[in-house]
C-alpha cells in the first residue's frame, strides 16, 4: 500500500534528466539494446523541448500546477 508520494516536477529534489538517462539505459540494457551515450543525451534534450513546445516548462506558473495536479489526479483515478 502507497502512504506518501513526492510529486516534484521542476528539478527541486531530483535530477530529472539523469533519472530519465538511467531509467532508458535499464530498460535498454534489459532488452539488449546497445545505445550510444549520445542518444539518451538527444532523448532528454527531446523531452525537455517537449515540455517547452506545449509550454508546461514553468513550473512556478498556478496555471500549470493546477494542469498538472489535474492531469496527476486523473492518472491515479485510473491506474489505482
Amino acid at each position: 500500500m502507497i502512504k506518501y508520494l513526492v510529486f516534484d516536477v521542476d528539478n527541486t529534489l531530483i535530477d530529472f534528466d539523469m533519472s530519465l538517462i538511467r531509467a532508458e539505459k535499464a530498460i535498454a540494457y534489459r532488452f539488449g539494446l546497445q545505445l550510444s551515450e549520445d542518444y539518451f543525451i538527444k532523448a532528454a534534450e527531446m523531452i525537455n523541448a517537449a515540455w517547452s513546445e506545449h509550454q508546461m516548462s514553468n513550473t512556478d506558473d498556478p496555471d500549470i500546477q493546477n494542469e498538472w495536479h489535474r492531469r496527476y489526479r486523473n492518472f491515479l483515478l485510473h491506474h489505482y
